[in-house]
């Protein structure tokens, strides 16, 4: 799952996570729900289960669930949330193996996409 349709497209097609089901979540807060408050942390990482109606659980229970990670947003907030939706599956799904794949530093995922065409010269 990626935030964006560009994200996640781009990961699909760089094959990323071969067999895969790909969903994309439109926006960050969508894939990690509402984060509990803890004293002394911007971000927790930790799901609020009261959030479960308007944040994203798996429909049904998946092999396998992994968040995919732009590089070029703020890191920790960004893996705070996704931690957060992934614990939330988890919650759910208590042997759902997890993973969160990230891209490198200050890129996304259709960077990566653009830089293999272009390496490839498919413009």
């Amino acid at each position: 799952m990626g935030e964006g349709i560009e994200t996640t497209l781009s990961a699909g097609v760089l094959d990323l996570v071969p067999g895969a089901v790909l969903w994309a979540g439109v926006d960050l807060g969508n894939m990690a729900g509402r984060q509990l408050r803890v004293p002394g942390q911007r971000h927790s990482g930790r799901p609020d289960p009261a959030d479960d109606a308007a944040a994203f659980v798996p429909p049904a229970r998946p092999s396998r669930l992994v968040f995919l990670q732009d590089g070029d947003s703020d890191p920790k907030s960004t893996a705070a949330k996704l931690q957060s939706g992934l614990r939330r599956a988890r919650a759910h799904y208590p042997d759902l193996p997890l993973a969160i794949l990230p891209a490198p530093e200050g890129q996304d995922f259709n960077d990566l996409l653009q830089k293999q065409k272009t390496e490839l010269g498919n413009d």
